[in-house]
């Protein structure tokens, strides 16, 4: 045991200790330096907060339109959020590439700005069923503004969508109500035909009336049903969708995110310290 202590003894001698100390502090400073604006980009976050609103006209004329969107929903307008059609118009809206740059840029660059965007660009769902929406960027302004764009362009890009298949449903309804409305027109012509101007009918004519008049019936029943179904929608078109509810708006933080450079450095100021103690053994078993 004695022997055990004595071969590691050189691990508590000063002048181990001072280079130890050193080597750390060097490595640290220098960690400091290269991780400083001479050198490395740094970026700042900001966040805006959002809560997603009714998109189904059935619930929001239920609810008065008041309330907040399902989880269905809030998946749904994430992945909106998330989408090609916001980073192209984040593209051009900041002039991340100029206009003729970005024509003339191939398919490859377009592939890293995306990328790069992509990766500075978080999107999630907290606990509370709001959504948060992080943009980094070497201005903090610039950062700010990219969250709150991101959030005012998802409501345009989601509301463009459900007007389009609002639009298509609307124009089916009304074709399927028409249609109906001119089957109806040939019953009633059908039985203004037949019946008009008899005044005493058989056995038979008065069962084929009572078949008729009971078709008409349930055919009147059938469009009454069209017709609202039909009123609904167009009412649901002309009504437009709430935007989202902020919570908070993204504001410039002048709080850097990346590089942490306190961390790298205290990171690589532990690691030179693992190895130099390793080295210093490895050296000890040589000799």
């Amino acid at each position: 045991m004695k022997e055990s202590t004595d071969e590691f003894s050189w691990l508590f001698q000063p002048r181990f200790f001072l280079r130890l100390i050193a080597g750390m502090f060097i490595t640290g400073l220098l960690a400091m330096f290269l991780f400083s604006s001479l050198f490395v980009k740094q970026l700042y976050q900001s966040e805006a907060l959002i809560y997603v609103p009714l998109t189904l006209f059935k619930v929001q004329y239920e609810q008065q339109g008041v309330g907040f969107a399902s989880d269905h929903e809030i998946a749904g307008h994430i992945q909106t959020l998330r989408s090609s059609v916001i980073l192209d118009s984040l593209v051009c809206s900041f002039g991340l590439f100029g206009e003729k740059e970005l024509k003339e840029s191939d398919p490859a660059e377009r592939s890293r700005l995306y990328k790069t965007l992509k990766s500075r660009i978080s999107i999630e769902k907290n606990r509370y069923h709001s959504v948060s929406v992080k943009v980094k960027d070497t201005d903090p302004q610039q950062a700010a503004d990219m969250a709150n764009t991101i959030v005012r362009l998802g409501d345009v890009v989601k509301n463009n969508m459900l007007f389009e298949n609002k639009l298509a449903a609307v124009n089916f309804s009304k074709e399927q109500y028409l249609m109906k409305q001119r089957e109806m027109e040939e019953i009633e012509k059908y039985m203004h035909l037949i019946f008009s101007g008899k005044r005493n009918l058989n056995p038979e004519e008065m069962m084929e009336m009572k078949k008729a008049e009971a078709i008409y019936f349930m055919e009147l029943e059938e469009l009454l049903v069209r017709k609202n179904h039909y009123n609904t929608l167009l009412q649901s078109l002309e009504t437009s969708l709430p935007h989202s509810y902020i919570i908070s708006p993204a504001v410039a933080s002048f709080d850097i995110v990346w590089p942490r450079r306190w961390i790298i450095s205290l990171a690589l100021a532990f690691g030179f310290a693992i190895l130099y103690i390793f080295y210093e053994i490895l050296k000890k078993d040589a000799d």
